[in-house]
C-alpha cells in the first residue's frame, strides 16, 4: 500500500511567508500553501494581457469571451477531458529548469523536493463550454489541481511560481484579463485558457482534478451546484 505524506513548507527569514502549510480538513488532502514573495519583472511580452471589447474569434479559431485573455493553443496536445459541461484540451508546452529551490520540502529529509536545476514541465489548458447554456464563473473559473498517480505526497505536484517563467513560453497562469470582475459569463462555445507547471517526470501519468463551482450574482461561490471531474494525461 502506497504511503501518502504531507509536504512541509520552508520558512524564509525576511520574506513575507505563511506560517506553514494549511492543515488538512477531515477526509480531505491539504493543498500546500506557497510563500508569497515579490516576483521578478517579466522579460517577455509575447502574451500580454488585454481586455477585448466583445467576444471574438481568436487566431486559433476559438471564440473568446469578453473577460478572457486571448486563447493560446501553443504546445503539443497530450489529452482531452470531455465532460457534461465543458471540454478541456491539455497541451505540453515546454520544459524549464528551476532557478532556485522550491519552498516545499520532504518532511523526513528536510530537503527541497524541487531543487534548483530540477526540470519543470509547463501545461496549457484550453477550456470550452459545451453545456448548451451560459455558465456564470467566479474568479476561480474551472479550478484545477494535478499530481502524478504515484506522487507520494498529499496535494498537487508543485512547479514553477515565477510569472516570468510562464511569459518566457508565451503563457499566462490566469484565464481572466486584468480589470475584469466576476461573475464571468461563459457562453456556449466560448473558450479560455490557463497554464500550470509541475515537476517534470517523463512518461508518467498525471491525474488532473477539476472543480466547477458556478458564481452567484454577487460573484460569490454557488457551492450547492459544485461539480468535480478528473482525467489522466501522460507527460512526454
Amino acid at each position: 500500500m502506497r504511503t501518502i505524506r504531507a509536504l512541509s513548507c520552508l520558512t524564509v527569514v525576511g520574506l513575507l511567508a505563511l506560517g506553514g502549510c494549511t492543515p488538512s480538513e477531515p477526509d480531505q488532502e491539504p493543498t500546500p500553501q506557497p510563500i508569497v514573495t515579490e516576483s521578478a519583472e517579466p522579460t517577455a511580452t509575447a502574451n500580454k494581457e488585454t481586455s477585448p471589447a466583445a467576444a471574438a474569434t481568436n487566431d486559433t479559431g476559438d471564440i473568446v469571451p469578453v473577460w478572457a485573455n486571448p486563447v493560446s493553443r501553443t504546445g503539443e496536445l497530450i489529452g482531452t477531458g470531455e465532460f457534461d459541461q465543458f471540454t478541456v484540451d491539455v497541451y505540453q508546452v515546454g520544459i524549464l529548469s528551476m532557478a532556485k529551490d522550491s519552498m516545499f520540502v520532504d518532511p523526513d529529509t528536510k530537503e527541497s523536493i524541487l531543487p534548483a536545476g530540477a526540470d519543470v514541465v509547463f501545461l496549457n489548458y484550453v477550456f470550452t463550454n459545451t453545456s448548451g447554456q451560459t455558465i456564470p464563473l467566479s474568479n476561480l473559473l474551472v479550478s484545477h489541481m494535478a499530481s502524478y498517480v504515484d506522487w507520494p505526497y498529499m496535494g498537487s505536484t508543485p512547479g514553477e511560481s515565477s510569472p516570468a517563467a510562464y511569459e518566457s513560453l508565451g503563457l499566462i497562469e490566469r484565464g481572466y484579463a486584468l480589470g475584469t470582475n466576476p461573475p464571468y459569463e461563459w457562453a456556449q462555445g466560448e473558450s479560455y485558457n490557463v497554464a500550470s507547471s509541475y515537476k517534470y517526470e517523463a512518461s508518467n501519468d498525471l491525474e488532473i482534478r477539476l472543480t466547477l463551482t458556478p458564481a452567484l450574482p454577487d460573484g460569490g461561490l454557488d457551492h450547492d451546484n459544485r461539480t468535480e471531474y478528473k482525467f489522466t494525461v501522460t507527460i512526454k
